[in-house]
């Protein structure tokens, strides 16, 4: 799992810091990429935005790893109603 800092302007003109996370997905095998607002300007907040992205990481370490217990009983070309009223 890899997290890098962007600065993103909004059409106020503000700048943010956003994180992007980057992760391979357990069952696929693809990368994928996820985008999290900090919350926190540009201007004097870089060592701040540095951790909340450390934090953002520890947060998310769930994404790279697979599902606890896959159900077998679910086919997927079920409808979601007709599953339910099983």
């Amino acid at each position: 799992m890899i997290g890098s800092l962007q600065a993103k302007k909004l059409p106020s003109g503000k700048q943010y810091y956003y994180a992007r996370i980057s992760y391979t997905d357990p069952l696929s095998g693809k990368i994928c990429h996820k985008c999290l607002a900090t919350g926190l300007e540009t201007k004097n907040n870089k060592r701040r935005a540095e951790q909340v992205l450390m934090e953002l990481l520890d947060t998310n370490a769930y994404l790279k790893q697979p599902p606890k217990q896959l159900n077998a009983n679910v086919d997927p070309h079920i409808k979601l109603t007709c599953y339910l009223d099983r």
